[in-house]
């Protein structure tokens, strides 16, 4: 905002200039970019030599399939959003589309769990690629083993369906294909077996990535900042090795006879045998050394102890890479510290961050996938459709859960009723209810479980009225209760003791 001569008035929304703009074609021009480093479809925003191009593709993949702490949060993430339940709702759209929405995701040639862990790869690589792949619903035919664009299918309406989504590995990407202003116009491809090199439009892809900065095709591995622990913890392992083994084997020191100067140009080949011969001294099965006479073989043990706790800098490194993804619950117990309260809010975190993940998911199926599916099928209305939603990751533990309904239920909050019953079955995974009511041994609660619901009493009338009336008028008095032993009252008691 921008004030003058006492008034004030919004920057850039001058009438004269929105007039000039729309006279000349300008509102929906667009004069920057992005400021994606980028040249001839090449992305070059990683500064790290040893993660540029390739290079980068392959260090995210020796750490997935390498290192086990990464390799267990991978792990983790993955069968943990495998249970998340996928369905199609209704949303702003009808009924027979939803279940069309529906009859495609549980139509394709792999199942929709598979597709969504398919997804996942962009985790360690920073982004996924699939080519949609659409078919004619005509049911199971003898054609459609020669014409792949058939499909077999399980109806048999003749509209477009979704055959599968075709995953392009991340290592067979060769370049982009950018506009004007930076946006993504397809994908070049080069895979085996033939590697020849093709052009994959977006129009008819979909695209996930972990983040959009400068709108980076590639966006960016949730492995990125464990890089550099992951690095000095690799190194530190193969010299941990190495020592491992000296200390075994010991330090080869091979003496030549006396007179014999392994330096000279004379004794070249004896040096490079002696070289080789200690090089290649080895503590197995096989182990054995013959040297000609005169030459002595010595394995000297290593000095002293090691001024550093080579486990205690491991473990460090272990803790950084699962902190950089808020995954420290993966270390619980590994350095017997720490308290369950603690590991649990580590756990909810890292859940909510998975929760973030899926809904990005959804959220990329329903803006883009989902729309041209209905638009192939003739829908040109495409505000009102349904969507593809997914059900929460993770969740309360049964005994959470049990002892949240019955502090619920102990004040009078929560009451069992029909979907409540369905959900609580649903979560446990307990049989549906049958509906033969069957009276509760330990919970009695009228109106549920075959116990009647209580007759209303009647209201109570002052002076007397309602009570039984004795013969010859009054009023017939009660006789007293009786006491816990069984006895008549105090009262009752003395007026019988004076009558006798």
């Amino acid at each position: 905002m921008a004030e003058g001569n006492g008034t004030t008035m919004a920057v850039g929304l001058d009438p004269t200039q929105s007039d000039h703009m729309a006279e000349n074609g300008e509102v929906g021009r667009e004069f920057g970019t992005s400021g994606l480093n980028r040249w001839s479809g090449y992305v070059s925003e990683e500064f790290l030599k040893s993660l540029k191009d390739y290079r980068g593709k392959a260090a995210w993949r020796e750490m997935s399939d390498n290192d086990p702490v990464v390799g267990a949060i991978l792990f983790a993430i993955k069968m943990a959003i495998r249970q998340v339940e996928w369905t199609a709702d209704q949303g702003d759209g009808t009924e027979e589309d939803t279940e069309f929405l529906r009859q495609n995701m549980e139509d394709m040639s792999f199942t929709w769990n598979d597709f969504i862990s398919e997804v996942l790869s962009m985790l360690p690589f920073g982004y996924s690629f699939f080519e949609t792949v659409y078919k004619y619903r005509r049911g199971t035919t003898v054609l459609s083993a020669t014409d792949d664009s058939l499909g077999d299918s399980k109806f048999n309406d003749g509209k477009i369906g979704w055959r599968k989504f075709g995953s392009r590995a991340q290592e067979t990407t060769v370049r982009w294909e950018f506009d004007e202003n930076g946006g993504i116009k397809g994908m070049y491809q080069q895979a085996p077996p033939n590697y020849a090199e093709i052009f994959i439009p977006i129009e008819k892809s979909v695209l996930f990535r972990t983040e959009i900065v400068k709108n980076n095709p590639e966006g960016r591995s949730i492995l990125r900042n464990a890089f550099r622990p992951w690095f000095f913890k690799k190194n530190i392992e193969e010299i941990e090795g190495i020592g491992i083994e000296r200390d075994l084997a010991g330090l080869p020191k091979l003496q030549p006879p006396p007179g014999i100067d392994l330096w000279s140009e004379a004794q070249t080949e004896n040096r490079q045998r002696a070289e080789r011969l200690i090089r290649n001294i080895r503590n197995d099965e096989q182990a054995g050394v013959l040297i000609p006479p005169g030459w002595e073989l010595e394995l000297l043990a290593s000095a002293g102890g090691k001024g550093i706790n080579v486990d205690n800098v491991i473990h460090r490194y272990d803790q950084r890479i699962a902190m950089s993804v808020l995954a420290q619950f993966i270390m619980a117990g590994a350095d017997e510290v720490g308290s369950y309260s603690l590991g649990e809010s580590q756990h909810d975190l890292f859940m909510l961050s998975l929760t973030g993940w899926v809904d990005h998911i959804a959220e990329t199926l329903n803006r883009y996938c989902v729309p041209k599916l209905f638009w192939l099928n003739g829908s040109r209305d495409l505000s009102k459709l349904p969507k593809i939603v997914h059900s929460n990751v993770g969740g309360p533990t049964l005994n959470e859960l049990a002892g949240f309904v019955t502090r619920l239920a102990s004040v009078g909050v929560l009451f069992p009723d029909t979907n409540l019953d369905k959900y609580l079955r649903t979560y446990a995974k307990l049989p549906e209810n049958s509906g033969e009511a069957i009276e509760s041994p330990v919970l009695r609660v009228p109106g549920f479980g075959g116990i009647p619901e209580p007759e209303p009493a009647a209201p109570a009338q002052a002076n007397g009225a309602g009570r039984p009336k004795a013969p010859g008028g009054g009023v017939t008095r009660q006789p007293p209760r009786p006491d816990a032993r069984g006895r008549g009252g105090r009262r009752g008691t003395k007026q019988a003791e004076g009558r006798s």
